[in-house]
């Protein structure tokens, strides 16, 4: 199991002092929810300048028909860089990978729908290498998708959720129905749970996260998962080193769980989410 890092500053140095040696790209125009993105070029750049790091790229806006040609060339590009992976979102990317025969791994990263192993499964038969676990799953759940399928999984260990993403640029339609100067992040404070979400907006449109930094760290001594992923964006670069170091170290056996979590306690909440707590829907009854 390796850690997998989007990362929010310009310099791989520093992270790779940490024994840091695989990355998420995000792509510029194409990825959404991310703090740093990159150009195809720099991503070139990257791969020339540091043949033995792993590169995986993120593609995970919606895709329109405008959009095909240009994505069809980008992927192409990439597919000549040997990069390790594609993260997609919209099945373009995966159309686009057969009708082209493209050689380069995809990473199936539809953010609430990687739920169960039957899914993954068809994914696995239909040239998809990877999936990305959802953050709704209770530990149990993930261990069972685990156990059910044999397609490569990676695991958000580390990052300030996703809770939804629109297109429209609601920080701007809000400054100005306010008449305030114009933001591109704000904090919203929901009265009944009394939890605060960040609220960012970039040109992709207006994505929503978890405030706080969810605790997961519990499970990573049961789970047997290709990548976890540190996702820095919109995280604290101090804080955010501190439990990367923490976490490779672990990885790399230099430090026992217990002293792992009890050395990333001080920088996490208490809350993990839905890690403890299964989701339940119930259908609401029709009101007379």
């Amino acid at each position: 199991m390796k850690s997998m890092v989007a990362i929010t500053k310009d310099k791989l140095e520093e992270y790779l002092s940490y024994n840091q040696t695989c990355f998420l790209l995000p792509l510029e125009n194409y990825a959404v929810s991310y703090e740093k993105t990159y150009t195809k070029e720099e991503i070139k750049d990257l791969r020339k300048k540091y043949p033995s790091l792993e590169f995986f790229v993120v593609i995970n806006k919606t895709i329109f028909n405008e959009d095909l040609k240009e994505l069809e060339q980008i992927l192409e590009y990439l597919d000549g860089l040997s990069i390790q992976g594609i993260f997609f979102y919209d099945l373009a990317i995966l159309e686009l990978k057969q009708r082209k025969s493209l050689k380069t791994p995809l990473v199936w990263n539809q953010t609430h729908l990687v739920t169960n192993s039957k899914t993954c499964n068809f994914y696995l038969e239909n040239g998809v290498d990877y999936a990305l676990i959802a953050g709704e799953l209770e530990k149990s759940e993930i261990l069972s998708l685990i156990e059910n399928t044999q397609i490569k999984l990676c695991y958000t260990l580390l990052s300030k959720p996703i809770i939804a993403h629109s297109r429209r640029n609601l920080i701007t339609n809000y400054e100005k129905m306010t008449n305030n100067t114009q933001k591109e992040q704000l904090i919203i404070h929901e009265s009944l749970k009394n939890q605060d979400y960040l609220v960012t907006e970039q040109k992709e449109g207006t994505s929503f996260f978890y405030q706080d930094l969810p605790n997961y760290y519990s499970i990573l001594k049961d789970i047997e998962v290709e990548y976890v992923i540190l996702n820095e964006s919109y995280i604290d670069h101090t804080i955010f080193m501190k439990l990367l170091n923490l976490t490779n170290q672990y990885l790399d056996h230099k430090i026992s769980f217990p002293i792992l979590l009890k050395s990333v306690e001080p920088y996490l909440s208490k809350d993990t989410l839905f890690l403890s707590s299964k989701t339940i829907y119930r259908v609401k009854k029709e009101e007379k």
